[in-house]
C-alpha cells in the first residue's frame, strides 16, 4: 500500500495557472468536482452527489466522509458502480465520470442535535494528465425536526457496541495527534513559498523566495511583473538552477527539470521615469512540488514595495527606459 501511494504522489500535479493562456482550459478543483450533500430522514441516510465535468475524473477509493460532532456515528459507506481505468503505473483503478454518488447511514445521533458538520475527502485528475492535489471541504446539514426528536426519545445506549464509524473517530485522534493520512502532511503552498520583495536602493528589486525542506521550484515558472507609475522592469537573468533528473513536469511529462532547493533570489532592474518615491505592486507567480511527489498548483501573489527617491546622481545615472528592456517571458 505504501509503495502504491508513495508512485500515486509522484503521479500530482496541480491545475494549471489561469492568467496562462495555454492553462487557461483547466478547471479549478471546485469547478471540476461539485459536491451536493443531503440527509433524507426517512431512512436516515446521508447522499452525497458528484456532479464531475467531461473530462475529468475522481477516483473511487478516495471519496471519504467524516462526521465531525462528537456522538454522531456514521455506518459504511455505499458507493455508486464506477468504472475501470486502465492506469501506466498502477494497472486497473476504479475511477467516477460524470457523476458520482456516495451513501452513509447514519448510526447514532445526540439528541437534540440540530445541525451536522461532516468532512469530504476526494480527488481527481484531468484525462489529459493533469491530477490534482487531495481535496478537504467541510459541509454542514440541518437535521429535520421530526428526525431531532425521534433521536431525543429513543437516546442509543452508553453501551451500544461501535458503529463502522469507529475507524473514522480513530482517524480524527490520529489527525488530533498530528498524525493525519499521508496526503494531509504536505505543507500548504504558503509554508512551503515564502516570497517577499524590496528595493532597498530604489533601482534594483529583489525577490526573494524561502523554499522549505523538501520541496522544490520550477526554474521557468517563476514570473515577476509591476505595477506602478513610471516603472518598469528591465532585463535580468534568472540564477543558475539545480537539474532533477527523471521528474514530473509542469507538462505532466518525465524528464530533466531545473529547479531551486532551500532559496532563490531576482536580482532585477528597475526603469524608472519618475525618481520621486513611489509604491508599486509586484505581481509574481511560481509553482513547485514537494520532494514526495505531490505538486502544488500555480501560486499569484501580489506584493506592494516601496521605492526611495533617487537623488539626483542616482537619477541621472540610471539607465533610460528602453522598449527591449524587459523581463523574460
Amino acid at each position: 500500500m505504501h509503495k502504491r501511494l508513495t508512485a500515486w504522489f509522484a503521479l500530482l500535479l496541480a491545475l494549471a495557472a489561469p492568467l496562462l493562456h495555454a492553462e487557461e482550459e483547466f478547471l479549478r478543483p471546485e469547478q471540476a468536482f461539485k459536491v451536493e450533500p443531503a440527509l433524507d430522514a426517512a431512512d436516515r441516510t446521508l447522499r452525497f452527489d458528484w456532479r464531475i465535468e467531461d473530462g475529468y475524473y475522481l477516483y473511487r477509493d478516495k471519496l471519504r466522509v467524516r462526521a465531525l460532532d462528537e456522538g454522531v456515528e456514521l455506518g459504511e459507506p455505499h458507493y455508486s458502480p464506477s468504472k475501470t481505468k486502465k492506469d501506466p503505473i498502477f494497472g486497473q483503478v476504479e475511477v467516477y465520470y460524470h457523476k458520482a454518488r456516495v451513501e452513509v447511514p447514519l448510526e447514532s445521533l445526540p439528541a437534540g442535535i440540530r445541525e451536522l458538520a461532516l468532512e469530504l475527502r476526494y480527488q481527481g485528475c484531468a484525462d489529459r494528465g493533469i491530477c490534482y492535489p487531495p481535496q478537504k471541504k467541510t459541509v454542514r446539514l440541518t437535521v429535520p425536526a421530526a428526525l431531532a426528536a425521534a433521536q431525543a426519545a429513543a437516546p442509543v445506549s452508553a453501551s451500544a457496541e461501535p458503529s463502522g464509524n469507529a475507524l473514522d473517530q480513530l482517524a480524527a485522534l490520529g489527525d488530533d495527534l498530528g498524525l493525519g493520512a499521508l496526503e494531509d502532511d504536505i505543507l500548504p503552498p504558503d509554508k512551503a513559498y515564502q516570497v517577499s520583495a524590496e528595493s532597498p536602493d530604489g533601482r534594483t528589486l529583489k525577490v526573494h523566495w524561502e523554499i522549505a525542506d523538501g520541496t522544490y521550484l520550477y526554474q521557468d515558472k517563476l514570473k515577476v511583473r509591476v505595477g506602478g507609475e513610471g516603472v518598469r522592469l528591465g532585463k535580468f537573468k534568472l540564477p543558475p538552477a539545480d537539474v532533477k533528473k527523471d521528474s514530473i513536469k509542469p507538462d505532466g511529462t518525465i524528464g530533466d527539470v531545473l529547479v531551486y532547493h532551500k532559496a532563490v533570489t531576482l536580482e532585477i532592474p528597475l526603469l524608472r521615469e519618475n525618481p520621486a518615491e513611489t509604491e508599486i505592486e509586484v505581481l509574481v507567480d511560481y509553482q513547485g512540488c514537494a520532494e514526495r511527489g505531490i505538486c502544488y498548483p500555480p501560486q499569484k501573489k501580489t506584493l506592494r514595495v516601496l521605492l526611495p527617491a533617487l537623488d539626483a546622481a542616482t537619477a541621472d545615472a540610471a539607465p533610460a527606459p528602453s522598449a527591449t528592456s524587459t523581463p523574460p517571458a
